[in-house]
């Protein structure tokens, strides 16, 4: 049986996106409702630059400060953030057409969500609690859990939009926020983790930060997590306006296709990803193997027309999702957890991620607008961009990650990678004496 500490781990992971998935089947639409076409889209991928420009600096700050005090007090902190971010939707949408700053409020909670960092924190919580034989199924079965929240959050908008207007489902979602913060502040553990290395928060330094996060190695498997999620992020940017009109998907309908990727995803941490990583492959061909079943599939999103193939796709796409997200948070989390900064390269790795999410609309928006038909004819100049973005990390992967690493050893480091990281760290210690 479960024990209570990773029910409540799993429960605010799992309300953390479930909230933040409410807004998908409104956003782009409501903007394109409130503001007309061209405006809406516009505001929308300034809101998806500045958002996720935000995230890329609260990502590794959330994930410093879990370091440095208390994973506790990150998560706390951050579900309020939340809470009032739904509540800023909920006033924009209440009040639209009669107040000329509603616009303002809507953008404000959507766009500032992104800070909400959750995530990093609870990762690391994750790793700090568990043991280490059984940390790499901790890790996939928490990412299951999120594919759960991820597909909840449009399927429950699909069913509260037919009892409530829709402000009143952002209410809802700020008072889940508030409910998550009161589960973090009364259930969750109050201090960080311990190391053979760093036995107290003041250890956590920015030399110590640089050793670790700037090492070669790890600066290769971000350089891949960024290609990987610069063509996600392309996708994202694109497919709410390409949905209405190539594939006849729009609103609730939108969400509905979002849960089954989310569905597909969590099958894929929690079923596929653990059978590929005890049977099959090593390191390198783990990650050259799930950008090329994205990338695929990404492009050949970029060519049909099928609502058919729409859902195939995005279910394969979904698997080399998780088999690429496993492989990076596993390949991080051993080589922070030796030096006390998990929360810190979570947070990096996630900063990784949201640095893609500022640069993806800047790149993929207007490509769309020069190269789409505005009759759904053609080609989907986002899809085959993002492609191109995972390929490119296909190739990378190729090069510059060595091939020494099997089932059994996945994600560990050489051990005179980690006593150089050692030496730096010591000597840190041996100049604050």
């Amino acid at each position: 049986m479960m024990e209570s500490k990773y029910i409540i781990l799993l429960s605010i992971i799992a309300m953390d996106i479930f909230v933040y998935s409410l807004s998908i089947p409104y956003f782009p639409s409501v903007l394109l409702e409130f503001e007309g076409n061209d405006n809406g889209t516009i505001y929308f991928g300034i809101s998806q630059s500045v958002g996720n420009g935000l995230a890329m600096f609260s990502g590794i700050i959330t994930g410093y400060l879990s370091d440095k005090y208390s994973r506790k007090g990150a998560v706390f902190v951050s579900q309020i953030f939340a809470g009032i971010c739904c509540l800023l939707i909920s006033i924009g949408m209440y009040y639209n057409k009669t107040f000329y700053m509603s616009i303002y409020f809507l953008l404000a909670g959507y766009t500032l969500r992104k800070m909400n960092r959750t995530n990093a924190a609870m990762t690391a919580y994750a790793v700090d609690v568990t043991p280490k034989e059984q940390r790499d199924k901790q890790i996939s079965r928490a990412n299951g859990v999120m594919g759960v929240g991820f597909a909840c959050g449009p399927a429950v908008v699909g069913f509260l939009s037919t009892l409530m207007p829709r402000e009143l489902i952002f209410l809802v979602g700020s008072f889940v926020s508030f409910f998550n913060a009161f589960l973090a502040f009364n259930f969750l553990i109050s201090s960080s983790s311990k190391t053979n290395y760093a036995s107290s928060s003041s250890a956590v330094t920015w030399e110590s930060i640089k050793a670790v996060i700037f090492h070669k190695k790890m600066i290769n498997i971000f350089t891949i997590y960024f290609f990987g999620c610069l063509g996600q992020f392309c996708y994202i940017a694109t497919i709410g306006v390409v949905a209405p009109i190539r594939f006849g998907i729009k609103g609730t309908n939108y969400g509905y296709m979002v849960s089954f990727f989310g569905i597909s995803y969590a099958f894929g941490q929690l079923i596929f990803v653990p059978w590929v990583c005890k049977n099959y492959g090593s390191e390198k061909s783990r990650f050259m193997g799930s950008l090329l079943i994205t990338g695929l599939g990404r492009f050949y999103l970029g060519i049909t027309k099928s609502v058919y193939m729409l859902f195939t796709l995005h279910f394969f796409v979904a698997l080399g999702t998780a088999l690429f997200m496993h492989s990076t948070i596993i390949k991080v989390n051993k080589f922070g957890n030796e030096y006390n900064l998990v929360g810190t390269v979570n947070g990096a790795m996630d900063s990784v991620r949201r640095c893609s999410g500022v640069l993806a609309p800047m790149i993929a928006v207007p490509i769309h607008y020069m190269y789409y038909e505005t009759d759904g004819s053609g080609v989907s100049p986002g899809a085959i961009l993002a492609s191109c973005f995972y390929f490119a990390g296909f190739a990378i992967a190729f090069f510059i990650l060595s091939d020494n690493s099997g089932s059994d050893n996945e994600g560990k480091w050489k051990k005179d990678d980690v006593n150089i990281v050692k030496q730096k760290y010591d000597g840190v210690k041996k100049k604050r004496q």
